[in-house]
């Protein structure tokens, strides 16, 4: 009989405010070829999304920022999308430490500010500068923008990174969960802004410049949920198939409710 997903962490009233957009291909593919993932094409670019949230766990505030590839799946993907999370910044120090010892997720500690709703937007500072600003635009201009609104629940498996040279090689991952009434606007370059300084030493957000990340969308979740599993290996993640797909068949039939 396989296991059954448990959900390690659940947030409710979250504040998202996230970015998706394409980068050069030939860069994440050589990036993650030591990881033995392969980037997903899509036009000839990979797909990327940066997250940014804003919750409380256990009564403490707290916002963060993560960096993730979409990539092909090397367990058949269970019917999921799969993202390979290459950083995540969190701006209460002791869960990033959390995050790295009890669940082995890339986290750092950062000064993470998640605006919303005016001004939208996300800026990470860390040792001093800043690495990220991104915003949307609040002009005449901009209220021009087109705007679609849907309620997504949304179900993918988040792998994770691992050290090729370790005598212990296991690679890990953890299933994620995000669902809200979801507002989506087309970034508006020129318009909107996002800063990325050259040099910045922020790991990951260094990785967004080099590889010409091009916003394409913003998704903006006022009160959303999320939900996190334990950390799995990649092998014992397989024994979690059909719980993984009794999930996925309960948030296809939410979603069409």
């Amino acid at each position: 009989m396989g296991q059954s997903l448990k959900w390690a962490a659940q947030l409710d009233n979250v504040s998202e405010v996230s970015l998706t957009g394409t980068a050069d291909f030939d860069y994440w593919k050589n990036h993650l070829a030591t990881q033995g993932y392969v980037p997903v094409k899509t036009d000839d670019r990979a797909s990327i999304a940066v997250v940014s949230a804003s919750g409380k766990f256990a009564g403490v505030r707290f916002q963060e920022l993560s960096i993730s590839v979409s990539v092909s799946a090397p367990n058949g993907g269970m019917g999921l999308p799969s993202f390979f999370l290459v950083q995540a910044f969190s701006s209460n120090r002791f869960f990033a430490f959390c995050e790295r010892a009890l669940f082995s997720t890339p986290y750092q500690f950062a000064n993470v500010t998640v605006d919303y709703p005016e001004p939208t937007g996300v800026r990470v500072f860390q040792k001093g500068q800043v690495c990220l600003e991104s915003s949307m635009a609040s002009n005449a201009a901009a209220h021009q923008r087109s705007r679609v609104e849907r309620r997504d629940l949304w179900l993918a498996q988040i792998l994770l990174p691992f050290n090729p040279q370790s005598a212990s090689l296991r690679r890990r991952m953890f299933f994620a969960r995000i669902c809200g009434n979801t507002q989506i606007y087309p970034f508006l370059h020129g318009i909107d802004r996002i800063k990325i300084p050259e040099h910045s030493g922020c790991g990951a957000i260094d990785s967004l410049l080099k590889s010409n990340f091009a916003p394409v969308e913003w998704l903006i979740r006022p009160k959303a949920s999320h939900a996190k599993s334990k950390t799995y290996t990649i092998e014992k993640s397989t024994e979690l198939e059909a719980s993984v797909r009794d999930e996925l068949v309960r948030t296809q039939t939410l979603m069409g409710g």
